[in-house]
């Protein structure tokens, strides 16, 4: 849909592979970025009875410090009057973290993309 209105979708990014980034940004050689969307996120169940760090540390890498990387990556092509945005969840928010589902590295990784 977005293409229909010439919005260029750059799709298939693994914002925690530095050469899906290189690839990124080669795709946007010559151009401007007016709007840049930070979409990709990670969600894994896990609770105290059942943690398993290796995927908490996971949903760090892709929810927390994947958009700081994409954005990173293509700074060169954003402009003065260019548009970042970080899609985020209620989950992410400190006042709202009581009750279930417990989701630990989902709120944690939310809640550090939203400071």
């Amino acid at each position: 849909a977005l293409q229909a209105l010439g919005v260029e979708v750059v799709a298939g990014v693994d914002v925690t592979k530095p050469d899906s980034l290189a690839a990124l940004a080669a795709a946007c050689e010559g151009q401007t970025v007016d709007i840049l969307v930070n979409n990709a996120g990670l969600l894994t169940v896990e609770s105290l009875d059942d943690m398993n760090l290796h995927d908490v540390l996971r949903q760090f890498e892709v929810n927390s410090l994947g958009p700081l990387a994409v954005t990173w990556k293509l700074l060169p092509f954003l402009t003065a009057g260019s548009k970042v945005a970080i899609v985020s969840a209620a989950f992410g928010s400190i006042a709202s973290n009581t009750g279930a589902p417990a989701l630990y590295g989902y709120r944690m990784s939310k809640a550090a993309v939203n400071m």
